[in-house]
């Protein structure tokens, strides 16, 4: 079962933002097979939505070609029950009992130190990450990592829980994003006194010996949320035990994010994973080759890491366009092929069919800010800023016009529309925040 998933994982990571792959695809896993009926846990109710609503056909194709028959598709959620047991919230039992520590954490497994390359861009990081399993919340507690979109902090991150678990099969370690952990603290509100769901959502998360949240910058603006996650960060911390939290920027850049909040996560050690150098960026991708077993020669994984230079999610991603092409060809792959075949990623990216409300919603998510600040007349600087940069991603990305564009945006003349626009051209070639600030944004939306 979990290799079935690992397939699906494999083939939907280029289908979806890495954000939705990193909150609703690599928590859940294929619970149960029965018959014709494959079962699949989610973390979350929302989890569960996203994945039943948005990518129900694409899962169960990936499942048909991987068990060679046709199959139909459950969706659960819930707290993680003993394998093949269905969810009854009357039959939870103590968080860790009877299964698998590795399962209980929402680890994903190839995420080890042994296949994350190690480069000038992430020395630092990773020198601090395997210093902290030797004594977990006693040196670099807590340790933020942050950096663009598909530099490698989740799996950094998850390599440090892992590590951890295999040297001290006792403690207990768990993994969450920003998002998960909202939407289960809403969750638990919702039920109310039932099962008292409130409590066991803080005794899951505060008697942890490893807290491991990636991307909480989702919390910000959030006050119920950064209550929690502010006593939960204190029960830990004060505790001696680790907390690791990941971002896609510093700590005082996340705006909304409580200043208690911040200063503890700038209380211990911060360190910027920066983008790999090509060196790096060819070891990135030979190791992905051997460990594939695909034959593709160093000439053009050479070729691949000097074309790519937006995030490793991306240079993945063109690395396996390469082997799909290798797959299809009689004769060995040559540069040629591997420039024909990029060149058919990237025409098949920009057909990619965005709305307009897609990336006023991914801006609003990323600056911390809510979708009716961009249409409306506010003139503060963050909420502008986040403005034109949505007026450039609807005209570059979708094409829509001028009049299209001013009319979503609150009414907006075409003028401001080619001011915002240009205005954020000229920002991409002289600022490097602003640089880093789109390029998230279109990882997030999977441009």
């Amino acid at each position: 079962m979990e290799t079935l998933w690992k397939t699906v994982l494999g083939e939907l990571e280029l289908a979806c933002s890495p954000a939705s792959y990193k909150t609703f695809f690599i928590p859940s896993f294929v619970s149960k097979i029965e018959e014709n009926i494959v079962t699949i846990w989610c973390p979350t109710p929302v989890a569960q939505d996203r994945l039943e609503s948005r990518f129900y056909t694409q899962i169960q194709k990936s499942a048909e070609k991987y068990l060679s028959k046709k199959v139909e598709l459950v969706f659960v959620s819930g707290p993680r029950q003993i394998k093949e047991r269905p969810f009854e919230i009357s039959n939870m039992g103590p968080l860790f009992a009877n299964t698998s520590k590795k399962s209980q954490s929402n680890l994903y497994s190839d995420y080890t130190f042994e296949t994350f390359v190690v480069g000038s861009n992430n020395k630092l990081a990773h020198a601090v990450a395997t210093t902290i399993c030797d004594n977990p919340g006693k040196t670099y507690n807590p340790f933020f990592i942050y950096s663009n979109v598909g530099l490698g902090k989740t799996h950094l991150a998850q390599a440090i829980g892992n590590e951890i678990l295999n040297r001290y099969p006792n403690k207990k370690v768990i993994y969450t994003t920003g998002e998960s952990f909202t939407n289960e603290l809403i969750d638990a509100i919702k039920s109310g006194s039932r099962e008292n769901t409130t409590a066991m959502f803080r005794k899951k998360y505060r008697q942890v010996d490893v807290l491991i949240v990636d991307d909480v910058q989702f919390i910000a603006g959030r006050e119920a949320t950064q209550e929690e996650f502010f006593h939960t960060f204190n029960a830990i911390y004060l505790d001696k035990k680790q907390v690791i939290v990941t971002s896609d920027r510093p700590p005082h850049e996340i705006e909304k994010l409580a200043p208690r909040i911040s200063s503890r996560l700038a209380s211990g050690i911060m360190v910027d994973m920066q983008f790999p150098d090509l060196d790096t960026r060819s070891a990135i991708l030979r190791r992905k080759r051997d460990a594939m077993a695909v034959s593709v020669p160093n000439e053009v994984l050479d070729f691949v890491a000097q074309t790519v230079t937006s995030n490793i999610r991306e240079l993945e991603g063109a690395f396996m366009q390469v082997v799909l092409k290798s797959k299809v060809s009689p004769n060995p792959i040559t540069i040629d092929d591997a420039r024909e075949a990029l060149k058919i990623a990237r025409e098949e990216k920009k057909a990619k069919n965005l709305s307009m409300s897609e990336i006023i919603n991914a801006v609003s998510a990323f600056y911390n800010l809510r979708a009716k600040d961009l249409i409306g007349q506010s003139r503060l600087a963050n909420i502008v800023r986040g403005r034109q940069v949505a007026m450039y991603l609807i005209r570059t990305e979708v094409g829509t016009s001028l009049m299209g564009v001013g009319g979503m945006l609150g009414g907006r003349d075409h003028s401001t529309i080619i001011h915002g626009e240009k205005k954020i051209e000229g920002l991409l070639r002289i600022d490097q925040k602003i640089q880093e600030e789109v390029a998230s944004i279109k990882g997030n939306l999977g441009i």
